[in-house]
């Protein structure tokens, strides 16, 4: 059953990430957290896949069931030996979408993990294997806002060039800053 409902959320027809399917597994593994073996295994099989998009879904299925099931899931990829297949596809020169959502995944994940001295050190490694490597990816800012505060916009009466000036330089390096997403699922 989980290995199905992998399939079907990584589906190459797929035009845009099934969200309510990703959704569904991740509930599958939190209800019963031995599913997670049989769920990182049909993700194993879909990130070797040769589709692009079924890699790109499986990575992001990957990252949702990582920030909502946590422990089982870390416990699996490492177990499965997921980890060297994430770093051996971002070595290559594959598919640039997904092998920058591999870095950033194992990037967050070896963080939120407590690094090398954490409960899972083993993404660390994977991670520092990567950086070491000389991995990096250019279009990636030095610093990653992970939380957006809406300002409350001002009131201007009569335009001047100051007020024009001084908007448009705030707006100029906000392009230069990526938001990072956040693929959370929070059940009520």
């Amino acid at each position: 059953m989980a290995s199905e409902m992998v399939k079907a959320a990584t589906s190459e027809k797929l035009k845009e990430m099934d969200w309510a399917k990703n959704i569904e597994i991740c509930e599958l593994v939190a209800q019963d957290p031995g599913k997670a073996k049989d769920v990182i295994k049909s993700i194993k099989k879909c990130i070797g896949s040769r589709s692009k998009n079924a890699q790109l879904y499986a990575v992001m299925l990957l990252e949702m069931l990582m920030n909502n099931c946590g422990e089982p899931i870390h416990k699996q990829v490492i177990d499965n030996g997921l980890l060297p297949i994430l770093v051996k596809i971002v070595k290559k020169k594959t598919e640039l979408p997904v092998r920058e959502k591999i870095f950033l995944l194992l990037d967050a994940t070896q963080t939120s993990l407590g690094g090398a001295k954490g409960k899972f050190p083993q993404y660390y490694e994977a991670y520092y294997e990567l950086v070491s490597a000389g991995v990096k990816f250019s279009n990636r800012p030095n610093v990653v806002i992970t939380q957006v505060h809406n300002p409350v916009p001002e009131t201007i009466t009569e335009p001047n060039k100051d007020n024009l000036s001084s908007r448009s330089n705030g707006v100029q390096q906000e392009a230069n800053v990526q938001l990072v997403s956040d693929t959370r699922y929070l059940w009520g």
